[in-house]
């Protein structure tokens, strides 16, 4: 059993206790009084504040400075609410300025919002403790016409989706590939028994192709072949002879009939023994001309050949000749 000096000073331990919590409370509570504060408004108009509480967090571009003493309905107009903060001005000195602005942020993922204060520009005036500062256009301003238009958006598309898996229209959907189907495997068929007639027409159409390609060789080379002819030394000796034979002509209408005479035979045969060579020149190259025109006739007679089939039976191209 306790004795009475036991219980006198565990009552003194009591009442000594108790003074000191209460003494630091009026300290703490002192200072809270004492310590400076500014208070500014920020006014939400149609803007949802769900999350921002008594005592949220005030930022300064995210240097905690202060915090949320009041949210309100304004009384002025009952779509806009009014937030009081208050801001330490030794964290903030001269740092609110007339074009600094208020944006509401999420705090993690939590729900929860505070205040986020956005730096002004330097040659902006200071804006006194009890001023308002305007609130800046965020994306939670917007949110809920954004939720809306997505909502619209999901529900068109929920629509659509619906109708394309309705019952007709699955129906028509399986028809369809149904028969792409079917066409499909006709092709298929087609080809695997056509495809011998198929690729013996495309061989009559390579070989005529070849044909046409040598015969057109040929020719380029007798065409190459003459002109270097007509370009030869020969071809203009001939001519250097007639542009002789046509002036000595013309001196011996000038002379005596009898010399004129003599010199007539000696052009004579001097024009005899150019139509010599032009006819030696004409010669060789009727050879050349010969050869490309029997090349060209054997490349015609395969594209009849080919023609003529195609023409008795138009349907060989897609299913083959029939077996006789």
């Amino acid at each position: 059993m306790a004795t009475r000096a036991q219980k006198l000073r565990l009552a003194l331990f009591l009442l000594f206790s108790t003074a000191l919590l209460v003494a630091f409370i009026f300290l703490l509570a002192g200072l809270q009084f004492l310590e400076r504060r500014d208070a500014y408004f920020i006014e939400f108009k149609d803007t949802s504040v769900g999350g921002l509480n008594i005592g949220s967090q005030v930022k300064y571009m995210g240097l905690r400075v202060g915090k949320v003493e009041e949210v309100r309905i304004s009384r002025e107009d009952v779509t806009t609410v009014l937030v009081e903060i208050s801001v330490d001005p030794q964290l903030l000195p001269n740092a609110i300025r007339a074009d600094t602005r208020a944006s509401m942020a999420n705090q993690g993922i939590t729900g929860l919002k505070y205040i986020e204060l956005v730096a002004g520009s330097q040659q902006a005036p200071v804006l006194p403790p009890g001023s308002r500062i305007q609130p800046n256009e965020s994306f939670l301003s917007t949110i809920d016409e954004r939720a809306e238009v997505l909502t619209a958006k999901v529900e068109q598309v929920l629509n659509n989706l619906i109708l394309l898996t309705s019952e007709q229209n699955t129906a028509h959907l399986t028809g369809a590939l149904r028969g792409a189907s079917e066409l499909m495997q006709s092709a298929s068929v087609i080809a695997s028994e056509n495809r011998a007639s198929l690729q013996a027409t495309f061989d009559h159409l390579e070989q005529a192709t070849q044909s046409m390609a040598g015969a057109a060789a040929n020719l380029q080379a007798a065409s190459a072949e003459l002109r270097q002819i007509l370009a030869g030394k020969e071809v203009q000796s001939t001519l250097d002879n007639l542009q002789a034979s046509s002036a000595q002509l013309r001196l011996q209408l000038d002379k005596p009939i009898p010399d004129f005479v003599a010199n007539l035979n000696q052009m004579t045969t001097s024009v005899d023994r150019t139509f010599t060579h032009i006819d030696q020149t004409v010669v060789q190259s009727r050879d050349n001309i010969l050869r490309s025109i029997q090349d060209l006739q054997e490349t015609l007679q395969n594209v009849r050949q080919a023609t003529d089939l195609i023409k008795e039976d138009p349907s060989v191209l897609i299913r083959g000749r029939g077996e006789n």
